[in-house]
């Protein structure tokens, strides 16, 4: 039997929200957070104690001191927003390539055309196809 399920019902058991469910998946996200720092300093501990020591001659790493060359890198790399803050969203993205298509047609055929004339010994530049 299907069941039909309305977005806009608040008593429709989908659209219900626990607050014991709320609980649990903080304390899953603080597990599984725990369990990835141990697994990524572990990692950097033990490839850093296995290849720089010969390589460069530095010496040994211990586990806290790689947590802290993760979060350094994570500081120097990357920051720590969350998502796609900072970053173009695919809707942005979109409309600065229909910009770039507006700016072809108006003034890059034409530039492209008087560019590729003014180069001495190149042949005639065939461009874009153009728009039927």
């Amino acid at each position: 039997m299907m069941h039909d399920y309305d977005p806009s019902n608040p008593t429709h058991p989908c659209r219900r929200r626990s607050p014991m469910r709320f609980v649990l998946h903080i304390l899953m996200a603080i597990v599984l957070g725990g369990a990835l720092v141990l697994l990524f300093g572990t990692v950097v501990q033990y490839l850093w104690n296995a290849i720089l020591p010969s390589v460069l001659g530095v010496g040994h790493l211990r586990f806290w001191q790689a947590i802290g060359v993760l979060l350094l890198a994570r500081i120097l790399v990357g920051g720590f927003h969350r998502g796609c803050h900072g970053h173009k969203r695919w809707g942005h993205r979109r409309s600065s390539w229909q910009q770039y298509e507006e700016w072809w047609r108006e003034v890059g055929q034409d530039s492209y055309r008087e560019y590729s004339a003014a180069r001495p010994g190149s042949a005639p530049a065939a461009g874009r196809p153009e728009e039927k």
